[in-house]
Formats: structure tokens, C-alpha cells, sequence
């Protein structure tokens, strides 16, 4: 497996074509630009937000397990007000930081170092995406947590990300929008219990 670039680009937005730095070595796999492309055109056409408006827009967004920060980023750059990156490794979060600081994206952030499926942020969040490292063992333990603490908004969305060959088991209080896999790669989308 060959490692994955020093940098990668915004899809989309105001800061379309503007570039994150991205650790070496295999430590934080970044969301590949086509499926962060495919994610971000169906959260913004998909009527999801009011009245069939893009979700993005206005939006309090989660990014679990936030790495580069690349999914936060590309929501803030399409419109989303603001952007809570949560992320266990030190440095990593470190280099997200420096990343909405180079963005001039800090303002719109926060940062938590935090373990999941412990300590979830209040919320309410309107759009949550969950990436973790594929052999953590946390999406099961996660979208529950996510499910009973009441930090998304009812009819909120989550974006879950995972190997193809991963059977996800959703939690109640979600139902499956929608599933499409990209490679080796299948991302969910399931929307809160509207209330």
C-alpha cells in the first residue's frame, strides 16, 4: 500500500482547490477527494436542510475522529456556521488546528482532544461525520452513545464512513438514508428520529 499524499484539497465551496497538510505514514487516512465530493454534493442537493435547502448551510457540525480536519473544513467552506473537531491523538489534533488556522477557519472551531464513545460534546449538532480508524471497533458504541445523548438535533444527520465489508449494525433511533460504496470504502447516511 503506497502512503497517502503530504496534502489534500478542498472540494468544494469558498475555499475550493485550497490544500490541507496531512501527516506521513499511515497514521490518519484523510476521506479520498471523490468520496468527500460524492458526501458533499448529496448533503448539499439532497433536500435535507429546511424547506428541501442544503443541510450544509447554517449548520453546527460534529467530526469525530477529525484527522486533517478535512470533512469539518469542507463543511465549513460550503457553508455551515460552525465546526467541532473531536480527536484523541495530540498531535493530530494539533495539525487540524493548524490547518483551520492556515484556512482562517479558527474562529469557526473548536477543538476537543477527547476518547470516544466518552465524552460527546453538547450539542445540538445538525450534521455529525464519524471516521474512524476502521479497526477501533467504535461505530456500534458510538451511534449508540450518539443515539442516547441527544447532541443531534431531531432529524439531524450522520455520516459514517467505514470499510466496504463492514456489516453496520444501526442503532434505534436512526433510520438509513442512504448507503453507497466507493472502492474498498461505503460511506452511511442515517437521520435522527425527527421527534
Amino acid at each position: 500500500m503506497s502512503p497517502p499524499p503530504q496534502s489534500l484539497r478542498i472540494t468544494g465551496g469558498s475555499l475550493r482547490g485550497r490544500r490541507l497538510e496531512v501527516p506521513p505514514g499511515q497514521k490518519v487516512r484523510p476521506t479520498a477527494e471523490r468520496v468527500r465530493e460524492a458526501l458533499f454534493n448529496r448533503l448539499a442537493h439532497g433536500g435535507f436542510g429546511e424547506g428541501g435547502a442544503s443541510i450544509l448551510v447554517g449548520a453546527r457540525v460534529l467530526d469525530f475522529c477529525a484527522g486533517t480536519g478535512a470533512l469539518a473544513f469542507e463543511a465549513l467552506s460550503r457553508g455551515a456556521e460552525h465546526a467541532t473537531l473531536v480527536e484523541a491523538d495530540a498531535a493530530t489534533l494539533r495539525l487540524a488546528r493548524d490547518n483551520a488556522k492556515a484556512l482562517g477557519l479558527a474562529d469557526r472551531c473548536t477543538f476537543l482532544a477527547s476518547r470516544l464513545p466518552s465524552g460527546l460534546p453538547p450539542g445540538p449538532f445538525d450534521l455529525v461525520f464519524f471516521d474512524p480508524p476502521y479497526a477501533a471497533g467504535l461505530y456500534e458504541p458510538v451511534l449508540q452513545a450518539l443515539a442516547q445523548a441527544g447532541c443531534l438535533r431531531a432529524g439531524g444527520l450522520v455520516s459514517v464512513e467505514a470499510p466496504a465489508k463492514l456489516d453496520l449494525t444501526i442503532p434505534a433511533g436512526f433510520t438509513l438514508l442512504h448507503e453507497q460504496r466507493y472502492g474498498a470504502t461505503r460511506l452511511w447516511l442515517l437521520q435522527a428520529a425527527k421527534g
